[in-house]
């Protein structure tokens, strides 16, 4: 990954903060050996779903 990826992920990241409390939070109640079924997808994709809305805005404002 590109440095001013990085960067730009990370400057995102406090303004997903819920979801990825949420993903936690799900990966800790279910467990390392899930019953069939139960994961924490939903919560995943949810966290990187927000990262994908704000990363462009901020992304493309750096490059040149």
């Amino acid at each position: 990954m590109c440095p001013v990826l990085e960067k730009t992920m990370e400057e995102c990241k406090p303004s997903c903060v819920n979801y990825f409390d949420a993903y936690h939070q799900c990966v800790k109640r279910v467990g390392e050996e899930p019953p069939k079924g139960v994961n924490c997808e939903l919560q995943y994709f949810d966290y990187y779903h927000c990262l994908d809305k704000c990363v462009p805005s901020r992304l493309f404002s750096k490059l040149k």
